[in-house]
C-alpha cells in the first residue's frame, strides 16, 4: 500500500509588465509515510572488500539481504524568473 502527500506554496512578484519573479517551497511526502519494497540482495565482503566464498560450495559467494525502504520528506526551495 502506497500513499503520499505533496505540498507546494508559490508567491509570484511582478518585476515588469511581462517579467515575474516566482519563489516557491515544495515538500514531497509531507506525511513521512515509509513504504517497504522488495529487499536488495548483496554479497558479503571481508575487511578488504573482497567477496566471501561459501565454504560449502566454492562456486558461490555468501549473500545477505538489505531492507529496501523509501519515504523521506523532501523539501525543495526554488526561484523562477518568467520573461
Amino acid at each position: 500500500f502506497f500513499n503520499s502527500l505533496d505540498l507546494r506554496i508559490d508567491k509570484k512578484f511582478p518585476l515588469s509588465k511581462r517579467t515575474f519573479f516566482n519563489l516557491y517551497v515544495d515538500v514531497q511526502n509531507v506525511t513521512g509515510h515509509v513504504t517497504e519494497g522488495a529487499p536488495y540482495v548483496d554479497v558479503l565482503r571481508d575487511e578488504e572488500g573482497n567477496p566471501i566464498v561459501n565454504s560449502n560450495d566454492p562456486t558461490r559467494y555468501l549473500g545477505k539481504t538489505v531492507r529496501n525502504t523509501t519515504g523521506i520528506r523532501q523539501p525543495t526551495f526554488g526561484i523562477i524568473i518568467d520573461f
